[in-house]
């Protein structure tokens, strides 16, 4: 199902979204948008309107303020599940300011909630595209903010994410150093392993 939106809705709601990411604090918040919708169209070449959108916007929350912290919350899925209702929610409101149905704002932000848990075939896909483009564009940051530890814990939950068919992007990738390619490549056979 994709519903039908006007060139002029689409042009507004991308560029908003655009805009809105630019400004986040979180470095690679643009490059991940634009990768995960790369991935996205890579594993589903005929992604729809409403996945489109869903990719490009879905961690726009990070770029509002007040942002969703890891810190606030006693389990990682707790946290994950609220960032996505908080990036649907303002990806509503941008989409409902640009003019577009509530139909249409319905079917993305229905993907967007669920773009950290799957559970429909285009959250699923969205779930995939945004778990290789952490591998592709997010890893090396967060390694550099985080360190090895809190890499190596979230790189074996963005893995644990992935079918196994899909893992083979993970080796194809290319990494910044020895060290994280290591790392990466020590979760991935943590993952292969069970």
């Amino acid at each position: 199902m994709s519903t039908k939106i006007d060139s002029r809705t689409v042009s507004c709601v991308e560029r908003r979204i655009r805009e809105t990411i630019a400004r986040s604090p979180v470095t690679e918040d643009p490059e991940h948008a634009e990768n995960t919708l790369e991935w996205v169209l890579k594993l589903y070449p005929k992604a729809g309107l409403a996945l489109k959108m869903a990719a490009l916007g879905h961690d726009i929350e990070r770029a509002v303020p007040p942002r969703v912290l890891r810190e606030d919350y006693e389990d990682y899925d707790t946290f994950k599940r609220d960032h996505a209702a908080r990036s649907a929610e303002i990806l509503a409101k941008i989409m409902k300011d640009c003019g577009a149905t509530q139909e249409f704002i319905g079917e993305v932000t229905r993907i967007v909630r669920r773009h950290e848990t799957g559970g429909t075939s285009q959250a699923e896909i969205l779930n995939q595209a945004d778990s290789l483009s952490f591998f592709e564009t997010n890893v090396r940051y967060f390694y550099e903010r985080e360190g090895r530890t809190a890499t190596k814990a979230r790189a074996l939950w963005g893995l644990r994410r992935l079918p196994k068919h899909l893992l083979h992007h993970i080796h194809e990738m290319e990494y910044q150093t020895k060290e994280l390619e290591i790392l990466v490549e020590s979760c991935l056979n943590e993952i292969m392993e069970r």
